[in-house]
């Protein structure tokens, strides 16, 4: 049965919506003229997450001789790039973490394949010289976050979907759309739109499944739907976080070669993306 229109915006209403301040440091993040001294104008009003900022500086992971003690200190050390997984981590986690049974996602299992994703876009972004590869971790942390609203949906109708899967050349996406109404991507392009998102951000969100369905002329959203559908395609391909719908996406094999990147390069960002995980799973769980 087909999802009514209004039933999956209600979902979306009732969805804890970014805190204010995530949503402003996503926003500073996605300016390449800003600094360091732009995000600790916007972190030093907030205590909680000033607190979870020098508890993670001064955690174990990162083995410091000396304890850091303000807000200043902590953010010259970790940077805007870790600033951002750890306001990141803190807001969005929650929802990423919960089970998708409509997916076959268990527990973390979605986060895991976002946090891949977004590690991903973002190191493919440097080897070509992105001019802001934070826009594209971000990108590739969310790109996926309309499963959140769908995933519930998609429990109940997922046999109808395998069943129109295993009878029709169709893609994933096609399926749910088919069945539901809407795609997970089109969910999370209205989410992320709700959430004054930047555009290149909520274009990934509905995009990164059909690069070529973007018909707009924007050069830095042409290239962040395309690197997010890049990072998500070797994500599948590294098994990481895949639900039941992990191998029934269409993957544009011109990308890499319109972007010049070579499988050497990939298998370096597969390495790197491995210990970075492991990294990112620490922050996750509040620096301990």
């Amino acid at each position: 049965m087909t999802v009514r229109l209004d039933t999956v915006m209600d979902e979306i209403d009732n969805l804890p919506a970014l805190p204010g301040i995530t949503v402003r440091i996503i926003q500073v993040m996605a300016d390449p003229r800003a600094d360091i001294n732009h995000l600790l104008e916007i972190v030093q009003y907030d205590q909680s997450l000033t607190g979870q900022v020098l508890r993670l500086c001064n955690s174990a992971y990162f083995g410091l001789s000396r304890k850091i003690g303000t807000l200043k200190e902590a953010l010259a050390y970790l940077g805007s790039k870790h600033l951002m997984q750890i306001v990141l981590g803190v807001h969005c986690s929650g929802l990423l973490q919960k089970a998708q049974p409509g997916y076959g996602l268990v527990v973390g299992m979605l986060w895991r394949h976002s946090a891949t994703v977004a590690l991903i876009a973002e190191r493919t972004g440097k080897q070509i010289n992105f001019n802001n590869p934070g826009m594209l971790f971000t990108a590739g942390l969310l790109h996926d976050i309309g499963k959140v609203i769908l995933g519930s949906f998609l429990a109940d109708s997922y046999q109808q979907v395998i069943s129109l899967l295993s009878h029709s050349p169709i893609t994933f996406p096609a399926a749910e759309k088919e069945v539901l109404g809407f795609s997970h991507a089109e969910v999370g392009e209205a989410l992320t739109s709700r959430w004054h998102l930047p555009k290149p951000l909520v274009a990934a969100a509905r995009y990164h499944h059909e690069p070529d369905s973007y018909d707009g002329t924007d050069p830095l959203i042409r290239q962040t739907i395309d690197l997010v559908h890049i990072a998500d395609s070797l994500a599948l391909t590294m098994g990481l976080g895949i639900g039941d719908d992990g191998l029934m996406y269409n993957i544009d094999p011109t990308l890499a070669r319109k972007y010049a990147i070579a499988d050497r390069q990939f298998e370096l960002v597969e390495a790197d993306v491995l210990i970075e995980l492991e990294r990112m799973e620490t922050i996750y769980n509040g620096g301990k």
